[in-house]
C-alpha cells in the first residue's frame, strides 16, 4: 500500500492542530478577564494605561508616574498614573485593582499621581502626591487613604497658593509625621496663565490632615522639588531642580533637624536630576546627572 496518502493526511492534521493552537493563544493574549465596580476595575493580566476619565487616551510620553512597594508586604504594589488614577496589586503584579474613588477629576483626567507613600507598618494608610498644574487647583494636591487605597480624600488644609504636589514621604519612626514637596513653575493656562508660583516644603504632624510650611533656603522656592525622602525622624533629603536656569538649581539638600534648617550637599558642577538614599546607611546616596 502506498504510504503517501497516509503521510499527507498526517501532516495536514498536524498543520490544523498547530493553527488551532496559535489562534487560541492569540485570543487568550488579547482577551482580559475583567471585573468592574463603581470604584475599582480588576484585570487578570499585566496592565497598561487605560482610557482617561471620559474615554480620552493617555498622553504617549509617560503612562505611569510613580511606583511604590510596601515595606512590610512586598507583594503589595501601588502605581500612580498620568491621569487615570491609582493601581494596586496585592499579589506582586499578577492582578491589579484600578482605584479612583474620592479622586477629583477635571472631566477629562484625574490628577497625575507623582508619588505614593505607604505607612511603614500599616498598608491601610497610604498617601499620594498629585498635581494638575501650578497654582491653586480644584483637583491636585495631597490625598490620603485609610483603607489601602480603596477610597481617597484630598488633604490641602494649610497649603499656600500652589498645589503642585510632586513628592511625599513618611517619617519611618513616627508615621504621623509627613513631608510634602511642592514644585515651583509658571501656569500655562487659565486666567492665571503666565503667573509664577513658588515651590515649598510642607510638614504634617497629624497624618496629613493639616500642613505647615518649612523655611527653605533660596533658590529652593524657584525650583521644581522632584523628590523628598525622610530617612529617619531627623534626616530629611530633598532635590530641587531648575530646568530653565541650572545655576538656580538648589540641588540636593539635607536637614539633620527634622526640617528646621537645611544645607546643600551637592557635588560641584553637577546638575542632579534624581537621587536616592540607601535604606540602611544614610551616608550612601546615589544621584543621576542631568
Amino acid at each position: 500500500m502506498n504510504p503517501m496518502p497516509r503521510l499527507k493526511f498526517f501532516l495536514l492534521s498536524v498543520v490544523i492542530l498547530v493553527a488551532a493552537f496559535i489562534v487560541s493563544s492569540c485570543n487568550n493574549s488579547v482577551e482580559l478577564e475583567t471585573t468592574t465596580t463603581t470604584a475599582t476595575t480588576s484585570t487578570q493580566t499585566p496592565i497598561k494605561g487605560p482610557d482617561r476619565a471620559d474615554g480620552q487616551m493617555n498622553d504617549n510620553d509617560q503612562t505611569f508616574r510613580s511606583l511604590t512597594v510596601s515595606n512590610i508586604s512586598p507583594e503589595v504594589v501601588f502605581l500612580g498614573s498620568e491621569g487615570n488614577g491609582i493601581f494596586r496589586s496585592t499579589d506582586g503584579g499578577t492582578s491589579w485593582d484600578w482605584l479612583r474613588s474620592g479622586l477629583l477629576h477635571t472631566g477629562t483626567s484625574y490628577p497625575e499621581i507623582y508619588d505614593i507613600a505607604i505607612h511603614p507598618s500599616n498598608n491601610d494608610s497610604v498617601y499620594a502626591a498629585t498635581l494638575t498644574g501650578y497654582g491653586v487647583s480644584d483637583f491636585g494636591g495631597p490625598y490620603k487613604s485609610t483603607d489601602s487605597g480603596d477610597n481617597w480624600a484630598r488633604k490641602i488644609n494649610g497649603l499656600g497658593n500652589n498645589y503642585y504636589a510632586s513628592s511625599i514621604t513618611i517619617d519611618p519612626a513616627n508615621p504621623s509625621t509627613l513631608y510634602l514637596a511642592i514644585g515651583a513653575g509658571t501656569s500655562t493656562g487659565g486666567s492665571d496663565q503666565g503667573t509664577f508660583y513658588n515651590g515649598a516644603i510642607y510638614k504634617s504632624t497629624d497624618s496629613g490632615d493639616t500642613w505647615s510650611s518649612l523655611n527653605v533656603p533660596s533658590p529652593t522656592d524657584q525650583n521644581r522639588i522632584t523628590k523628598i525622602i525622610a530617612w529617619d525622624s531627623n534626616n530629611i533629603y530633598f532635590l530641587g531642580t531648575n530646568f530653565t536656569d541650572t545655576t538656580e538649581a538648589a540641588g540636593l539638600m539635607k536637614s539633620a533637624d527634622a526640617g528646621q534648617s537645611w544645607a546643600a550637599i551637592n557635588t560641584p558642577n553637577i546638575h542632579v536630576a534624581a537621587f536616592d538614599v540607601a535604606p540602611l546607611n544614610k551616608n550612601i546616596i546615589i544621584i543621576s546627572q542631568r
